[in-house]
């Protein structure tokens, strides 16, 4: 195995692969509507026929989805059959249009998530082996498929907030890069522009800056004095090395990533220059146009965040913040009833991966005789971990499994720190890799939609809260 391991180029090949497989094969399967496919194909459409909508979401996702079908023919549907509504969920796609076109994007993107958190564990000097099998473990993660398989955004806010955390490991490896923190804050910026929950990436990634800053000044591993800390702020600009990072945050953290933000709105506008569904939650003033784009950004982001708030509804598949770690209600998608054997779509995660996952996040917190870098490493995991769960602890919407996913990452990548701290060997780590290969394809019909009797469907239920 230590052969195999050696080539960085040669996993990243293996991990690209089995990714967008994972996530391209079935993509036609089913051909209706999933679950919230129905709201966000009605946005997605909407950049066709110009008519504004409201969402609680920043329109990144949105926008990417629109390129896929663009590429894929749906203007020249619209020519010649008109708009599609995506009405209901089990509604069928016209046979004339090209549905997977709405799917290939969060496929792609959501194929690629083993890699880029191969890469940032990889940057965070993990050993390259368990790097390489944290990110393989994503590669069989059955809820993470669905989620990416489905006309759905959460696999693009995954997938460049941890390209992000990359970037950004690399920048401080190099004594904080320009170029590569460039492209750290447009990847960042695309993560809480897709949804706010983005923003863990860029506060964990600034968290870290603020550490070498302090660190640089002398400030940790000392003992806080009054003329020290007034020193501290004395010298901040006139020490090359903090003057740098203190520029790093307030251009490649503050300035820029507004400036990207803002101009997604500006795009989401002038592809919405007509009356739509969405004026009847905005004021008079920007229905008319009397606003500036400044002030309808403003406006919209200001509607955004109280409707985030403010939404009462349930859901029989909502879920609390505290179930998540132990997968206790995973959410029923689609179910086609109409043959003998009926075929269904669960958001439900491989248990395997689940449960060990959460054994190694509790497991971490007790290891012992850890070197300063692993110390650095758990704990840039850890908080990764508790800042995308605990967040959710004061929202009082409904709340669903999926929520989890980033925490879940990070939890599945302690996972493997643990298992390296602990030097486990290979025979255990490929006995373990086979029990989550052979759980993946035992789930996989409720992933992919495939049929299933019902005591075949049955053996699968292992909880009754899973129904």
């Amino acid at each position: 195995m230590k052969d195999f391991l050696k080539s960085k180029s040669f996993l990243i090949i293996i991990l690209v692969i089995l990714g967008l497989v994972s996530r391209l094969i079935f993509l036609n399967r089913p051909d209706s509507l999933v679950f919230d496919e129905v709201h966000f194909g009605k946005f997605v459409s909407a950049y066709f026929t110009g008519e504004y909508y409201f969402d609680i979401h920043p329109p990144l996702g949105k926008l990417l989805i629109a390129l896929g079908a663009k590429l894929g023919g749906y203007s020249d549907y619209l020519n010649n059959f008109g708009v599609f509504d995506f009405a209901s969920i089990g509604e069928k796609f016209p046979q004339e249009l090209n549905y997977v076109s709405f799917r290939i994007m969060p496929a792609i993107f959501g194929g690629l998530i083993p890699l880029v958190v191969f890469l940032f564990l990889d940057a965070l000097k993990l050993p390259r082996k368990f790097a390489f099998f944290a990110g393989l473990t994503l590669v069989f993660e059955n809820a993470l498929i669905v989620q990416s398989h489905n006309i759905l955004m959460d696999s693009f806010l995954i997938f460049f907030g941890f390209l992000g955390l990359w970037l950004f490991l690399k920048a401080r490896e190099k004594n904080y890069n320009n170029l590569l923190l460039l492209l750290m804050s447009f990847s960042l910026t695309f993560s809480f522009s897709i949804k706010w929950t983005g923003l863990s990436f860029w506060g964990l990634a600034g968290l870290i800056t603020l550490y070498d800053l302090f660190k640089t000044s002398s400030l940790i591993n000392n003992k806080f004095q009054l003329k020290k800390f007034w020193i501290f702020f004395k010298n901040l600009f006139t020490n090359k090395e903090t003057a740098k990072i203190i520029l790093s945050i307030v251009v490649y953290f503050i300035i820029l990533p507004f400036i990207i933000y803002f101009l997604i709105f500006v795009i989401h506008f002038l592809l919405l220059p007509n009356q739509g569904s969405g004026n009847a939650f905005m004021s008079e003033e920007f229905n008319n146009n009397k606003l500036n784009i400044f002030e309808k950004f403003l406006e919209l982001n200001i509607r955004m965040y109280t409707s985030n708030s403010t939404i009462e509804a349930s859901h029989p598949y909502g879920s609390p913040f505290y179930s998540w770690p132990l997968m206790l209600k995973p959410i029923y998608y689609w179910v086609d009833n109409n043959s003998e054997t009926p075929s269904r779509i669960y958001l439900l995660g491989n248990p395997i991966i689940w449960y060990s996952a959460l054994i190694g996040l509790i497991g971490s917190l007790f290891l012992r005789n850890l070197t300063s870098q692993e110390k650095f490493q758990r704990n840039i995991l850890l908080i990764g971990y508790f800042a995308n769960l605990l967040p959710f602890w004061e929202v009082s919407r409904v709340l669903f499994l999926y929520h989890y996913f980033t925490a879940f990452i990070f939890s599945v990548c302690l996972l493997w720190f643990s298992l390296a701290h602990l030097k486990v060997n290979n025979r255990i780590v490929l006995a373990f890799f086979a029990l989550i290969i052979i759980s993946f394809i035992f789930f996989s019909p409720l992933t992919y939609g495939l049929p299933l009797s019902s005591s075949q469907y049955d053996l699968r239920v292992w909880l009754k809260t899973w129904i």
